[in-house]
């Protein structure tokens, strides 16, 4: 027997539906929005290309709702309509819960005629078999059984293209994931211009829809902070900063950013044409939960009250009274866009829940009872973990311990909050005892004395944890300048010391004392404090007090001009400090080691000295704020002037977030550099270059201190000229940058060519001419002649 000829899906007939198929092959079914859309063009430019590639037939947007992924294939989509001369159609998924009926809905929307005897699959095939199209598939997830039905369209129709968008990842053959993250958003820098931060594509949505909501509205210096962080407070979601910005009409801006603290009952009254459930966070969010299964469901729950995200061993640790099989479950929410990996911290996978999902979680947690034992098996979990990693008290870690302890910072505010809220000042005072040290060492210094000072308003006996934790007190105020409140703090742990006979809690007690004085330039008085804390610490031989107070009267007499004395102190803390493997003392014996080299004039010991302070070993904002300004005394002493206040500036930024007030005597040594500086590059120059360091970021911070420590480290006098590098010793990226000086590129052109900013541009450019030895682009590009850059 023949078989039955294909159905014919294009014929036109006059009034048949295959009419809209024509049009499909004429031209596009694509949706038109109706509200501009903004930013994304890396991704456009992505997903583009994955679908102009022959062996790319199926790609997926994933994301969690509110995101955007609808508004990003259409984009896309209309950009390719050209390559695809017989129709880009788009299909709606969103009201479809049966699968078997979604096919239907890909034929009701391409106009074939539904014939009861050949199954629909087959009419779809013969229709689009020989057919160069693009299809559009929207809100799969609720249909997502019907996967291995559009791979055998797609193996029966070789012409065919499909872009889906969906909270789940497909898992067929051929197809292409791409996630679909937040809008970018700007950096937080008080000294970021305006026209930086309305370029963020986050900034630029919130400013449109604010407009649209208020017409007056605009950006501005004033409101451009409060603007940032209601856009991170909303994870940077499209949809949740449409709604945020809808309520400007109503509510001023901190007004808002206050009550997004609870974000999903403020988050509604979406646009009415669009579905409900994108109407309001709490309904998009509710559609991807209602379709988990209930193992899914009862470890989404649980995984909400992990604050700023969580490690396969956590999450196994809140449900050990479970039989959920963990790493299955957390692949499929990670697969359905509820979880996402974030990043890998010393080789282990992190999960994260956008925030209003999280809290979406939370709300269930509470409804369901579940709350209380979650978070009691949380805060167990992190006062272990804690216990294992956090370092000792003389602030010894390795660079995976600090990376570990960092990425849980929200987890122990929430398990700190958890105790207290409790009463339980036991798991309050357990969890604060390691961290403090880690937060006096690495920051924030304000939340340190928060949680310390409410651990220790508990009533308790004199105790060895109570002096060392009123030592890292007191030593945190003292970073923020309050030497008054840091003096009694001090004091409370030299008494406590005293009480319990612990002479290595008085020495080191008196020893911060003594260096707080210095910090205020009382050298006489600081080091008559610290001779004194000296003594305390050789009578129990006790070597890290003993090398802590060497160090710190090394200090003391440097700042008292002598210097022969101070090098000799600060080599003893140095040798003991490394004896007992104590970073801190070896820490400060270093820097100012670094620095009296680098005023001597002897850059490459100096070099040695900063890099042996372990102040470089990594690169966070709290140890930043004193190698900064160090490197910027190392960086006149090698010529390099400009990058000097460039660091200064830098340093300036990084010590407006944290609060740090620059001491006594590195405070001095940093007014000579810039004093040296400003007499080289005179006084314009002068300030253009700190104002270009309190804007970069910090990759450009990075450049610079490798160029200074690469100028600083090369054999040879202290002369530029006799110092610079040859055109072959640059980096590849140098060399890249160099060709288009040559080119007489500007800054901007330049980042446009590398795909940088013209900031980054900037940065580069400067550092070449540093290390070429020469004062201009013109002579750079004379040196890149003659040295033969290839």
């Amino acid at each position: 027997m023949a078989s039955p000829a294909p159905v014919n899906a294009f014929a036109d007939q006059p009034g048949s539906p295959s009419g809209a198929v024509h049009a499909a092959r004429q031209g596009s079914l694509l949706r038109a929005p109706l509200s501009s859309f903004i930013g994304r063009e890396q991704e456009i430019d992505e997903i583009t290309r994955l679908l102009q590639r022959p062996d790319v037939r199926l790609v997926t947007l994933t994301g969690p709702g509110g995101v955007g992924k609808t508004r990003l294939a259409l984009q896309v989509a209309d950009r390719l309509r050209p390559a695809f001369p017989e129709g880009v159609a788009t299909v709606s998924l969103a009201p479809i819960r049966d699968h078997e009926l979604a096919l239907s809905a890909i034929a009701q929307t391409l106009g074939l005629r539904d014939t009861s005897d050949v199954p629909i699959a087959q009419q779809l095939a013969d229709a689009l078999h020989d057919r160069t199209m693009l299809l559009v598939l929207d809100n799969f997830e609720q249909v997502v059984d019907m996967a291995p039905g559009i791979a055998a369209l797609l193996a029966a129709c070789p012409q065919l293209k499909v872009l889906v968008t969906s909270r789940f990842v497909l898992h067929v053959s051929g197809e292409h994931d791409v996630a679909v993250g937040p809008l970018k958003l700007p950096p937080i820098n008080p000294n970021l211009p305006l026209s930086t931060i309305s370029d963020s594509p986050a900034v630029q949505l919130f400013v449109q829809r604010a407009h649209a909501a208020s017409s007056d509205f605009t950006l501005s210096e004033s409101n451009a902070a409060t603007v940032i962080e209601i856009c991170q407070s909303v994870d940077g979601l499209p949809l949740a900063i449409e709604l945020a910005a809808a309520r400007v009409a109503h509510l001023p801006l901190p007004t808002l950013l206050a009550r997004l603290d609870r974000r999903l009952p403020l988050l509604t009254g979406g646009a009415r044409d669009q579905p409900a459930r994108q109407q309001t966070i709490r309904n998009t969010i509710a559609w991807s939960y209602d379709l988990l299964t209930p193992a899914e469901q009862s470890l989404f729950r649980r995984l909400s009250v992990f604050v700023g995200g969580f490690t396969l061993e956590a999450a196994e640790a809140i449900s050990a009274d479970s039989e959920i099989d963990i790493l299955d479950t957390i692949g499929s929410l990670a697969d359905k866009s509820l979880i996402r990996i974030a990043s890998r911290v010393t080789g282990e996978s992190r999960y994260l829940m956008l925030e209003s999902v999280r809290q979406f979680g939370v709300e269930l947690l509470e409804a369901e009872g579940e709350a209380d034992a979650t978070r009691a098996a949380h805060a167990a979990h992190f006062v272990a973990f804690v216990d294992a990693v956090a370092p000792g008290f003389d602030g010894a870690t390795t660079v995976e311990q600090r990376a570990a302890l960092r990425a849980d910072l929200d987890n122990y505010r929430a398990a700190l909050d958890w105790f207290y809220q409790r009463g339980d000042g036991a798991g309050l005072l357990r969890l604060t005892r390691p961290l403090v040290v880690f937060w006096q060492n690495f920051g924030p210094w304000t939340e340190c004395i928060a949680w310390t000072q409410r651990a220790l308003s508990i009533e308790q006996p004199p105790s060895l944890a109570q002096g060392e934790m009123l030592i890292h007190l007191g030593a945190s105020a003292g970073y923020q300048g309050d030497f008054a409140q840091g003096k009694r703090w001090l004091t409370q742990a030299r008494d406590v010391g005293m009480a319990i006979s612990a002479p290595h809690i008085e020495s080191i007690a008196q020893t911060v004392l003594g260096a707080q004085l210095v910090d205020q330039r009382c050298y006489a008085e600081g080091e008559s404090c610290i001779t004194d804390a000296l003594i305390k610490a050789r009578q129990p031989n006790h070597p890290f007090a003993e090398a802590l107070a060497l160090a710190h009267l090394g200090v003391a007499v440097w700042g008292l001009g002598r210097i022969d004395e101070a090098e000799s102190h600060l080599e003893r803390a140095r040798t003991i400090g490394s004896a007992i493997d104590a970073l801190l003392p070896g820490t400060v014996a270093y820097r100012y080691l670094g620095l009296i080299a680098a005023e001597s004039g002897d850059s490459r010991r100096a070099a040695e000295r900063l890099r042996e302070s372990r102040d470089f070993d990594q690169f966070e904002e709290l140890p930043l704020t004193r190698a900064l300004p160090n490197l910027a005394t190392l960086s006149v002493a090698c010529g390099l002037h400009e990058l000097a206040v460039q660091l200064l500036g830098a340093a300036d930024t990084v010590n407006q977030i944290t609060r740090f007030v620059p001491a006594w005597p590195e405070r001095g040594a940093q007014e000579r550099a810039l004093a040296q500086a400003r007499t080289i590059l005179g006084e314009s120059a002068t300030a253009a270059a700190f104002r270009a360091g309190q804007t970069m970021t910090h990759d450009e911070i990075w450049v610079v201190i490798d160029t200074v420590f690469a100028a600083a480290e090369k054999p040879g006098s202290s002369g530029a000229a006799e110092r610079a590098t040859s055109v072959s010793q640059l980096t590849p990226r140098e060399r890249e940058v160099l060709r288009l000086i040559v080119d007489g590129r500007s800054n901007s052109e330049i980042g446009e060519r590398l795909f940088i900013s013209s900031r980054t541009a900037q940065t580069h450019v400067t550092n070449i001419l540093a290390k070429l030895g020469v004062s201009t682009r013109t002579q750079a590009a004379a040196r890149a002649v003659q040295d033969g850059l290839d």
